[in-house]
């Protein structure tokens, strides 16, 4: 009977022990949540007061809105650049077509096509 008791009572401890451990999970999962409605939530507000900024105001009595644009043509040339030899660099020095063509033709023969 004392054997009974004993085994029910380990039982008992490991079943508490699962209903800790769910319970954590449970709680993690639903601060991630919260955590993530949190920065959706400020990077709304940051976005809409923004947008609140960086409009013109219209005249009283229009509807229309001027936004004005301007780009850097020099920043996107350097940038083009920039991410064409780190293309390159990730390729192994690969440019234009120097093993395509010989490997796209040897899968073509290899399939007998």
């Amino acid at each position: 009977m004392l054997a009974t008791r004993s085994s029910a009572a380990a039982s008992g401890s490991k079943l508490n022990a699962m209903r800790i451990k769910a319970g954590k999970r449970v709680m993690k999962k639903v601060t991630a949540v919260l955590l993530v409605y949190a920065i959706l939530v400020i990077a709304s507000s940051v976005f809409w007061v923004w947008s609140a900024v960086a409009k013109s105001r219209p005249t009283a009595g229009s509807n229309n809105v001027n936004i004005n644009l301007a780009t850097d043509t020099d920043k996107m040339k350097q940038d083009a650049k920039l991410v064409t030899d780190k293309a390159t660099e990730l390729a192994g020095g690969v440019t234009d077509d120097d093993k395509a063509d010989g490997q796209a033709s040897d899968i073509v023969k290899s399939n007998d096509l």
